[in-house]
């Protein structure tokens, strides 16, 4: 816990490393050649990621997307994209009829 504490650059590196390596079986450098091929955008608003992380008061980094059956990952999306595109249970229908029905309520 101490060496955490004196290396907190290190020790944020390390488990970002691991998040990535056992969340999505991705490095470091992969994530980073998508948020370049994307321009820093997200893929759906592309708009830049505003939410910030409350433990650390940074901007949150772009979240990796991928399919919850097979486990490939897509592309990077913002908090806001990636939370709506998940509470509508990654639905092309679902999204569909959202759309349907924003577009009844103009």
């Amino acid at each position: 816990k101490a060496w955490s504490e004196e290396n907190k650059e290190q020790n944020r590196h390390y488990v970002r490393k691991q998040n990535l390596k056992h969340k999505f079986a991705i490095t470091i450098e992969e994530y980073d050649a998508m948020f370049e091929k994307q321009n820093g955008l997200c893929a759906i608003c592309a708009k830049a990621e505003t939410a910030i992380d409350h433990h650390n008061g940074l901007p949150k980094r772009l979240a990796v997307d991928h399919d919850k059956v097979t486990g490939k990952v897509r592309e990077l999306l913002c908090t806001g994209c990636n939370t709506g595109i998940g509470n509508l249970k990654h639905s092309i229908e679902y999204l569909e009829n959202a759309i349907t029905y924003l577009k009844r309520h103009q």
